[in-house]
């Protein structure tokens, strides 16, 4: 269609791909305003959305063989997070019923501070969207509710509430990354460019050879990796609105296996990040930690015998660890600080082996030339740095630290893109196993 329209006006294929893709956006994108709540663990956030999105029949378009797709145009107009890290510190992890306590008291103040926002006061919000699971179902219930209670009272139910899937939210967080170009006509070299909370659509000139085409990288399919605390899963996303779980932990989460270890060597709750410090001036090869499931065919992950190696060899140490709370270490002896950056160095290595193993292979396996990261673990950069190690031909896309996190951004992607796209809602009611 491109060819015959810059034959048509006179032009070159540059000028009229650039053309069509301004007259698609036009003609096919639909504003949507979405207020969205997230209080799944022990973080609670409200954030309001602005959402262009296609239109069904606008989301395959087809430019050539390869295909073409256009993304959401998304401005993240406010995005409000109050973090529970130091209430549940002491305890090594997260308490259910302090965080429901939390989630009740830090609602309404949040509201307040959204009321003062002027779409928000004005009521032009064009959906309410809150996290009804995977999650703690104590603190699923405090957003359900809420969002229940501002639905009826204060937007007199003029707008549609719906339920949406935290994990699916992660999924979409690579649309709230930084700096972030793909190409969406791949015969014009149109280019979509992401500016992580504030998005802009711009086209890009580019000189190229043209027997580099096949190395291009396009959008779909995407692996998806999902790294967090609670899970750990890999799929690919065959398109914006149509995704694949391919396999996930069969036992612990890789986040948790880090606050575990974090435990083990006496460090503070949560220990993710303090790991990864450590682990910058370890040796990394000191200490052959086992690399669970990295050479089975399947796409699944464990690590629960990782953490149970990383505490029999603290014991071979003559380090007294007898479980992993956190007033199990340092009873008798202390561990020396080079110990701990060779142990924080050797994990995080034998850790992400089997997922950029996986990941790699998924990529060949679906021919993808893009992966996208997300939960809590996405925000350490040697995962990132791994995996673009290992597939250099690829784009590795990684939200900011703030999107890694729990946020009520991302469901207000996952509720937005669900509902626009006419897929079946989640109900209102909480769901601690949701899935993919």
């Amino acid at each position: 269609m491109i060819k015959l329209c810059a034959n048509f006006l006179g032009t070159s294929e540059k000028f009229a791909g650039a053309l069509f893709e301004f007259l698609v956006l036009a003609l096919y994108a639909t504003d949507m305003r979405i207020l969205a709540i997230e209080t799944s663990c022990d973080e609670t956030s409200f954030s309001l959305v602005q959402v262009t999105q296609m239109h069904a029949d606008a989301t395959r378009i087809k430019a050539d063989k390869e295909g073409k797709y256009i993304l959401p145009i998304v401005t993240v107009e406010k995005n409000l997070v109050a973090s529970q890290i130091k209430l549940h510190a002491p305890f090594g992890g997260v308490v259910p019923t302090l965080a429901k306590r939390e989630h009740i008291k830090n609602l309404p103040i949040l509201w307040r501070q959204m009321q003062k926002i002027k779409e928000v006061k004005n009521k032009e919000i064009d959906l309410l969207a809150v996290t009804v699971g995977p999650g703690l179902e104590p603190a699923l219930w405090t957003g359900i509710q809420f969002a229940q209670e501002i639905h009826e009272t204060y937007f007199k139910k003029s707008i549609p509430l719906v339920g949406a899937n935290h994990l699916e939210g992660h999924l979409y967080s690579f649309l709230l990354a930084e700096k972030t170009e793909f190409p969406i006509f791949p015969s014009s070299r149109t280019k979509f460019t992401t500016g992580g909370s504030n998005f802009q659509f711009s086209i890009k000139s580019e000189t190229q050879n043209l027997k580099k085409e096949k190395t291009t990288n396009h959008l779909f399919p995407m692996i998806s990796l999902i790294v967090s605390g609670g899970h750990t899963i890999l799929g690919v996303l065959h398109s914006l609105t149509k995704y694949e779980k391919l396999g996930e932990t069969v036992d612990d989460a890789v986040g948790e296996s880090f606050d575990k270890v974090a435990r083990l060597l006496g460090l503070p709750y949560p220990g993710g990040a303090l790991i990864e410090q450590l682990a910058q001036e370890g040796n990394k090869e000191a200490i052959q930690f086992p690399r669970p499931m990295i050479h089975q065919k399947n796409y699944n992950f464990s690590y629960a015998g990782l953490k149970t190696a990383v505490l029999y060899y603290l014991r071979s140490q003559g380090v007294n660890v007898d479980n992993y709370s956190p007033s199990a270490v340092f009873k008798k002896k202390k561990i020396p600080i080079q110990l701990q950056k060779d142990i924080s160095a050797s994990f995080q290595e034998a850790a992400f082996a089997p997922l950029v193993a996986k990941v790699a292979r998924a990529a060949q396996e679906y021919q993808a030339q893009t992966v996208c990261v997300g939960g809590g673990v996405a925000a350490n950069k040697k995962l990132s740095e791994l995996l673009q190690v290992a597939l250099p031909q690829a784009t590795v896309i990684v939200p900011p630290l703030m999107y890694c996190q729990d946020n009520a951004a991302m469901i207000a992607l996952a509720a937005g893109i669900r509902h626009q796209s006419s897929q079946n809602m989640y109900p209102l009611q909480a769901d601690g196993t949701m899935n993919l």
